[in-house]
């Protein structure tokens, strides 16, 4: 059983889990496909996979100690740097068009604004936290 707190998020394996390994599995996939074509990202790739989870599950064996509201925080950032990473990986092997076409030599890489993705999680669970507490 994990830490209790007053506000909306609690420790739940469900909701950890699924959060942690659905946010990564791309990464991994991407690793995978790689390791044919070209092992540096394939190494990077999984090793930001193995990283993030790897804290994830950390955070998870310390969740009697973690409050739940800061450890979710810590979890989007983490997978926010191992999703950035992966990104700049295949962008700076050349990769990036391969992994969406529309991403080719030349063309302005506006799929670094998905990163936007988590700092707006990070808010919107910050608002409902605060809300939740605020009753």
């Amino acid at each position: 059983m994990g830490r209790k707190d007053p506000g909306t998020f609690q420790w739940n394996a469900g909701g950890w889990f699924g959060s942690q390994v659905g946010s990564t599995l791309w990464i991994a996939i991407v690793g995978m496909i790689h390791i044919s074509i070209d092992a540096r990202v394939a190494l990077f790739a999984v090793s930001f996979f193995v990283w993030a989870n790897v804290i994830g599950l950390f955070m998870w064996r310390q969740r009697t100690k973690l409050p739940p509201f800061p450890a979710i925080q810590l979890l989007l950032v983490v997978i926010g740097l191992a999703s950035a990473g992966t990104l700049i990986v295949l962008d700076l092997f050349g990769r990036l068009a391969a992994f969406d076409p529309r991403f080719g030599p030349g063309v302005p890489r506006s799929i670094y604004v998905l990163l936007l993705l988590f700092p707006g999680l990070m808010l919107r669970f910050y608002m409902m936290e605060r809300r939740a507490r605020g009753r």
